[in-house]
């Protein structure tokens, strides 16, 4: 692993490469004047083994700020993804009555290109970059759509990689009726919390049965509901501690995806609770069941 800046911006302009990386989205200017592209930036490439290059890539947010006069000049050909060749920008002139220079920008793409004007731009890393064998972030890297943070009881699961929540009552009938269903990799986000709480979980609990005491699930239910408000009160993945992630795409889609998946999560969360203070006033403890 290697640490990378979370920001760059104009003035990094001189020591920034942009070849190879690929555009995921475009978000054309709103009305802040911004110019939003969502990349896989490479941060440093490794080509010391012929025919067995490696690559240090993270998900990046490239935005220019105050755009104006842009040009967009892209033959798809329904093929796809769009990998940028090279960043340009030239005749620098003084931005309005700030001390700023308006730049002249060229994005050169495979299939065409972005001009446009702007006086500053801002890069930002979603995520610690990761070693890879091709120059861009693996497809199955947008999993999100993928995960299912709905809670389903064990009759309408359809199986597959889920934990289950397996109450234990004195009417041991009730176990199987009552059990609860979660998604492997939604699961995976909140496991942090469990094993703090419970350390034996860390012995294949993901795996195992861990029949966890009632006492211990409602130090759980605390540490769930301050994770809750962090996601709620969060404007960036990098501001949300305590989160777990079952594989290095998840952590990349979550960062990239943000706003979206941690509303997901806090309203995961906020029914996992309802569910959870409800069994522990009535049962004697309750097992998590791993895939």
């Amino acid at each position: 692993m290697i640490n990378i800046d979370d920001t760059h911006t104009e003035k990094d302009f001189e020591t920034m490469m942009w070849h190879n990386n690929r555009l995921h989205a475009l978000m054309l200017p709103n009305e802040n004047s911004e110019l939003k592209l969502d990349i896989d930036h490479i941060f440093k490439a490794d080509h010391s083994i012929i025919h067995d290059p490696k690559y240090w890539i993270s998900p990046c947010d490239l935005i220019f700020y105050d755009v104006s006069h842009l040009i967009i000049d892209i033959e798809f050909n329904n093929e796809l993804p769009l990998v940028i060749k090279e960043i340009k920008r030239s005749n620098s002139r003084p931005f309005k009555t700030s001390n700023m220079m308006l730049w002249d920008y060229i994005i050169e793409f495979d299939k065409g290109y972005i001009a446009f004007s702007a006086p500053e731009y801002r890069q930002e890393a979603k995520a610690q970059a990761i070693l890879l064998d091709t120059p861009y972030l693996p497809a199955n890297s947008r999993r999100s759509d993928k995960i299912d943070f709905r809670l389903l009881m064990m009759e309408e699961s359809r199986g597959g990689l889920v934990m289950s929540l397996v109450p234990h009552f004195v009417d041991e009938l009730l176990n199987e009726k009552e059990t609860l269903c979660i998604d492997e990799d939604a699961f995976g986000f909140i496991e942090p919390l469990i094993k703090k709480s419970w350390p034996k979980y860390e012995d294949f609990g993901h795996w195992g049965q861990s029949n966890i005491p009632i006492n211990v699930w409602q130090d759980i239910i605390v540490l769930l509901n301050e994770l809750r408000h962090r996601l709620l009160m969060a404007k960036s993945a990098h501001e949300v501690v305590g989160l777990g992630f079952l594989f290095d795409d998840i952590r990349i889609d979550f960062y990239r995806n943000f706003n979206r998946m941690s509303q997901q999560l806090a309203n995961m969360i906020e029914s996992l609770v309802l569910w959870l203070q409800d069994k522990c006033a009535r049962c004697l403890l309750i097992a998590i069941h791993g895939v």
